[in-house]
């Protein structure tokens, strides 16, 4: 059985050792920031129904430490915002979500 999988924050480390690893009975639909902004609930929701996946799995995150003290309001969009817009979109598809984060 063939499934399919939609990776937002597809270049970086775990995005793209996600992409490196996964099984050959898995599709990869890889979208970093240049295809998809978590950010935007349309981008978001267009890019799910496009990849019509099984499974989406968010690894985009604003993970340098010492610039999210002085890019609050960014580091607060991607960590905070984007994946309740990715959760809302892929319950709406009814697609399982996997979120990814550190603390």
């Amino acid at each position: 059985m063939s499934m399919r999988a939609l990776i937002f924050g597809s270049l970086g480390q775990v995005g793209l050792a996600l992409q490196q690893t996964a099984p050959s009975s898995v599709s990869v639909a890889a979208h970093d920031v240049d295809q998809t902004d978590i950010r935007d609930r349309a981008s978001v929701s267009r890019a799910i129904n496009e990849a019509k996946p099984d499974v989406v799995i968010n690894c985009a995150a604003f993970t340098n430490v010492d610039g999210a003290e002085s890019h609050a309001d960014d580091a607060m969009e991607a960590n905070g915002v984007a994946p309740g817009i990715i959760a809302e979109a892929a319950k709406a598809a009814g697609v399982r979500l996997i979120h990814l984060s550190t603390d």
